[in-house]
Parts: C-alpha cells; structure tokens; sequence
C-alpha cells in the first residue's frame, strides 16, 4: 500500500512559519522571536526597492509613502478580525485600525438616572395690621377693616369669633432658595479587553508568491 511518512526529523515538516509559507502571510509564534525569513508585525518601514514583491502584495494598506517605503501590519497589542462585512455587521476594510484599550462615558452615552439633592429655603414675611382712619361705618367686625370711632372701645379680650375682611392683614413674603446636587461617580475609564494572551506575530518576507487559483 502506497503512502506518505512523515518524518518528524524533517525540517519542512516542522516548520510552521517561515520561507516555506507564501510571501506576506502572517503567523503566529509562542516564542519571543520571529524565524528566518521573516520579520515582526510590528509596523515597521521597509524600502520598496528591496522587497518589491512583497510591496506589489501590501501596497500602502499598511502604511508608507507609497514611494520609497511601506509599511508591515502592526499586530503589537491588537487582535486581527476577518476583513469584509458580514451580516448584521460594520464594514472592515483590509488595513483599518480601530478600537481603544479602555474609555470613559461622556454623558451622552451615560443611561438616564437621577442624583440626590439637598434644598435649603429661606422665607421672610413682613406683615402689616391694615385699618380705616375715618369714622367707622359698622357696629360689627364681621367683614369689615378697624376703623377710627371716638368714644368707642374698639378692643377686646375674648377670642376672635369672626374674619375681618382680607385687606385687613397686608403681608409680604420673599423667599430664596438654594439647591445642591451632590456629586457621583469617578469619571474613571473602564477596560475593553476580552481575556487575552500575547503572543508574537510574525510576516513572512521570503517566500513563495501567492498563487490566485
């Protein structure tokens, strides 16, 4: 019966990124280094005259001038998403960075709450006893404002048993009030990470150019 081996002494077998991968793959190690044949995503410029290849596969999709240099993806402190859009989804184009470690709540984004507050009110009333100078009129209070009779007593000792007329008491209230709204929150920004572990990225810079079928 006809068949493979694989010999695990093989160095192409093992290797899993490197020379042998397409020129402009990226891979990942667990190591803290990049093999031979490639170099780290981390962003860096690199001249178009010397890998002309690989600038024909990248562009300025990463960055560079566009003229003498361009740039390798950048993968220090991110995680790479599926280019393209997908249902119910944004749109992500091929290069796009976006995103922040952590953010803070501006108060448009805040949800609808109520603070406690504190109300101090001062009133002050000045009050007057309005009466008639001239001759009174009435031999009853009863609806009536205090007026000026001679040879009358016009005050007494008992409880009132009736209400003068309103324009009787002439009263004056100002009153002030101050509210305070008391403080929260921190303004404290909050973390957007999922779990993660950091590990390196590497792209392959000396390799086979991709085929497109």
């Amino acid at each position: 019966m006809a068949g493979t081996a694989l010999t695990l002494g093989s160095s192409s077998a093992l290797a899993t990124c490197g020379s042998s991968d397409y020129l402009g793959s990226i891979c990942p190690v667990a190591f803290n280094f990049c093999p031979r044949g490639t170099a780290e995503a981390a962003g860096q410029l690199l001249p178009i005259t010397n890998y002309q290849s690989l600038y024909s596969l990248y562009g300025t999709t990463y960055g560079g001038d566009g003229r003498t240099t361009f740039a390798l993806p950048d993968l220090r402190g991110r995680a790479p998403i599926g280019q393209g859009q997908a249902p119910g989804l944004a749109n992500y184009r091929l290069g796009q960075r976006e995103g922040a470690e952590t953010h803070t709540l501006s108060i448009a984004q805040m949800p609808r709450h109520t603070h406690s507050a504190s109300t101090f009110v001062n009133v002050s009333v000045d009050s007057a006893l309005r009466a008639d100078s001239a001759s009174g009129d009435s031999d009853s209070p009863d609806g009536n404002l205090l007026a000026s009779r001679k040879r009358t007593r016009v005050y007494s000792s008992a409880l009132p048993d009736v209400q003068m007329s309103a324009d009787a008491i002439d009263s004056t209230a100002t009153a002030g009030a101050t509210t305070t709204i008391v403080n929260t929150g921190g303004s404290q920004s909050f973390d957007l990470r999922a779990p993660y572990l950091a590990i390196k990225y590497c792209v392959v810079i000396d390799g086979p150019f991709p085929p497109r079928n």
